[in-house]
This record gives C-alpha cells, sequence and structure tokens, in this order.
C-alpha cells in the first residue's frame, strides 16, 4: 500500500516528486527491510558510501586472517609442537608448521602471508602434515575468492554513476499541447 504525504494533509495526495527531488510517498505495511536487504547484498554494497565500503573490506580481511590464524593454531596444538619436549632440536618430532613459533601473532602472520602469498622466508609446512596441506588450499583458494570479490565491489563501485535523484528538480513552468495529434502534458525535468 502507498501512503502520501505533505505537510497541509498528512493523507492527501500532491505530487509524487516535490520540486527539490525528494520522494513524497512511502510505502506502508512492508515485510521486514533486511530481508530484502540481505537478498541484495551486492547492489546495497554497491550503493552504500566508501567509508562503509572500505570498513567492510578490512574487517572481513582482517577476520579471515584472524579464523585461519586460529585453524593453524588448532593444528600446530592437536599435532603436539607446542610441547616442550618436542620444541628441543634433538628429537624426532616434526612440527606441521616449520619455524613458526608458538604465539598467537606468529601464526596470523603466518596467515596473512598464506592468504596473499607475500612469501614465507624460512617458514613453511610440513610435507609430512597433510591437514596443514589442505588448510594450506583451502586459504589460498579462499583468500583469492575474496580478493577478486573486492576488486569486483571497488572496480563497480567507481564505475556506476552517482545517483542522480538528488538533482532531479521539476521546471516552474508545464504546458500541453499537441504533439502527434494528441495533447500531452509537457515539463522540464
Amino acid at each position: 500500500m502507498i501512503s502520501f504525504f505533505n505537510s497541509k494533509d498528512l493523507w492527501q495526495p500532491d505530487r509524487l516528486v516535490c520540486k527539490s527531488g525528494r520522494v513524497d510517498f512511502f510505502i506502508r505495511h512492508k515485510p521486514v527491510v533486511w530481508s530484502r536487504t540481505c537478498a541484495d547484498w551486492y547492489s546495497n554494497l554497491i550503493s552504500a558510501k566508501w567509508i562503509s565500503v572500505l570498513s567492510l573490506i578490512v574487517a572481513i580481511f582482517i577476520l579471515s586472517w584472524t579464523f585461519f590464524a586460529f585453524v593453524w593454531y588448532v593444528i600446530a596444538f592437536y599435532n603436539g609442537d607446542f610441547i616442550a619436549d618436542h620444541l628441543r632440536p634433538n628429537t624426532n618430532h616434526r612440527p606441521c608448521l616449520v619455524n613458526v613459533g608458538n604465539s598467537f601473532l606468529a601464526f596470523f602472520l603466518f596467515s596473512l602471508e598464506t592468504q596473499h602469498t607475500i612469501g614465507y622466508g624460512y617458514r613453511h609446512v610440513n610435507d609430512e602434515c597433510k591437514t596443514g596441506v589442505i588448510l594450506l588450499m583451502i586459504q589460498s583458494t579462499g583468500g583469492a575468492l575474496i580478493t577478486i570479490y573486492v576488486g569486483g565491489i571497488v572496480f563497480n563501485k567507481l564505475a556506476r554513476p552517482r545517483q542522480r535523484m538528488t538533482v532531479l528538480t521539476f521546471s516552474e513552468r508545464a504546458v500541453v499541447a499537441p504533439r502527434d495529434g494528441k495533447l500531452c502534458f509537457m515539463f522540464k525535468v
């Protein structure tokens, strides 16, 4: 149901669009807006302000690095890489992640380097740690997909023209004149 409003009488339709370009109606009894927002998230993201989009992009990257750092940490923990006897150089234990260390920050840096293929230097996944190899493939693929989506969003946001609804104004005058044998109401937008 469409309801009209204006300053004189709340329910009398005056105009659909004001001279200033503001839309002068609203839709009542619509289902929850959140469901429509989730269904069309890409268009809403393209329409959002730059600060919101950039904040979301930074948050997505930081969350993905932190999530995979936690998973790497769990793999190293269950492999026994933090046991004091296994940290000595003369043991037969082969750590899942070589030269990473045992702090969460070290795993976070390893996660960041894996996802963006920066290069490890002397850090690497042990070839005997099958879980680590599988996670390496998942994180590399997931990181590439995140980068592709972010690139697409930024490219589409740059290529999309600005919304013109705020600059639409109507002329002060209108005319009814014949056109193609019929009377037409004409005005300048």
